[in-house]
Formats: structure tokens, C-alpha cells, sequence
């Protein structure tokens, strides 16, 4: 069973309810394999496993990384070009949309963008302001650009202009646009982690509510889209 965190097990308020918890620790009882498969970085996700009895490896920025919980180690990681990573700074600087960088699991910002993550608040805690014009690795795991759809939109064309086929860009949320490596989806993550477990898509079901779901939600043998999804998910699913 794979699920997604923000618009699928966690509530409004960003909870894991004492209802869901009973039944996830129930299932992984029972013996089925449960994972958790989210955009998010691996620091603010932490925070939600510790309280479920979830001891399989995570999946988070989307599939960029395969985390090993117990060991405290990663999987897999892969990360941007430095060079696509280079001009998603240039890109950044020409917006108005606030941009966060997720590198060897910390996360920075560009000056003004430390309170723009609303779905995660902490992240202004954990984060650190850096000058971009003196960025020295730009090895990103995940890009993070957040605005409205008519400020990020833009800056989506023109990455897939600069660099066709080398991306993975999608909306983790309407104002949050994302930007890993084309490798780096929840349904290549999933299909690799579960090969390694001798588990095949027809035993599994995965749960999801957004544009970074999709390749999760068709992998898998079961895709579950949430009510509150958008159209084009729900019809994926």
C-alpha cells in the first residue's frame, strides 16, 4: 500500500488522525507492506512517520529519493544537471515567484522566499537563506517554485523549452510547481522499491490527490484518487 501525505493521509490541519494511525498500524500487523510516497523533503515527512509503525523505506521529492528509515541511509538519490540547475536560479530571479532548493537534504531559499511554503510551515524553521548569485552547487534533488498558476506557468514552458526530456515538472499543489529529474516520479520509485521486495502492481494499491500522483496512481494494480482531486487525476486513476 503506498500513500501520498499532503491531500491524502493528512488531515486540513496537517495531522495524521488517531483513526488513520490505528488502521495503517494495523495493516503493517497484518503483514502488508506500507510506504509512504510524497513530494516532500525528507526532514518535514520525519515528522509524520514517527508516529506509524512504518518501518519500509520512504519515498520522498517525488521519487528523487528512497529512503531507508532504520538505517538512516539513502537508496537511491538522484539529482538535477548543475547546469539545468544553474538556469532554474537565473530563472528564479526573474520571477515573482518564491523559490526553495532542496541539496544533500537541506533545504534553501532565495531571500524573501523563507515563510512561501503555507503547507509547511516549519520549513521556514529548518531552511537557510542563500545568496544565489554565489550558489556553488546547484545539484539539486528538487526545484520548488510557488505562485499562481500565471506566474509558474511560465517559468514550466520554459525549462521544458530549454531542456526537453530531461525534467520531471509537475504541481504537487495549484501554487507549487516542482522540478526534479525525468527519472524522479513516485511511480518509478515505487516499482523499484517494490521489485526489490518481490512485490508486483497488481498487488498494489496506491492512494494520491494531485499531478504528482499520476504515475503512482496508473502503476500501481489499484489507483485511488481522493475526493478532493483534481479532474484529469481522478480520470488517470
Amino acid at each position: 500500500i503506498a500513500l501520498d501525505l499532503d491531500g491524502t493521509l493528512l488531515t486540513t490541519n496537517k495531522k495524521i488522525s488517531s483513526r488513520t494511525v490505528r488502521l495503517i498500524n494495523n495493516l503493517v500487523d497484518q503483514g502488508l507492506f506500507v510506504c509512504i510516497a510524497t513530494g516532500r523533503s525528507l526532514s518535514t515527512t520525519k515528522q509524520f512517520i514517527e508516529h506509524l509503525n512504518i518501518k519500509t523505506p520512504l519515498i520522498c521529492y517525488n521519487g528523487a529519493c528512497i529512503h531507508d528509515m532504520k538505517n538512516n541511509a539513502d537508496i537511491s538519490h538522484i539529482t538535477i544537471d548543475e547546469q539545468i540547475g544553474r538556469e532554474m536560479v537565473r530563472l528564479s530571479m526573474k520571477t515573482t515567484a518564491y523559490f526553495h532548493m532542496f541539496l544533500n537534504h537541506q533545504l534553501y531559499f532565495a531571500p524573501g522566499s523563507e515563510t512561501a511554503d503555507f503547507l509547511e510551515p516549519m520549513s521556514a524553521e529548518i531552511g537557510t537563506t542563500v545568496d544565489l548569485a554565489s550558489l556553488a552547487d546547484t545539484r539539486f534533488t528538487k526545484g520548488m517554485y510557488v505562485g499562481e498558476p500565471d506566474v509558474t506557468l511560465p517559468i514550466k514552458h520554459e525549462l521544458e523549452r530549454l531542456f526537453p526530456n530531461q525534467l520531471n515538472i509537475v504541481y504537487s499543489h495549484p501554487q507549487y510547481l516542482e522540478v526534479m529529474p525525468k527519472e524522479a516520479t513516485k511511480g518509478k520509485a515505487l516499482a523499484a522499491l517494490l521489485k526489490q521486495n518481490q512485490i508486483a502492481a497488481s498487488e498494489t494499491i496506491a492512494f494520491g490527490d494531485a499531478e504528482n500522483d499520476v504515475e503512482m496512481l496508473v502503476w500501481a494494480g489499484y489507483g485511488v484518487a481522493m475526493g478532493n482531486s483534481p479532474e484529469h487525476v481522478r480520470a488517470k486513476a
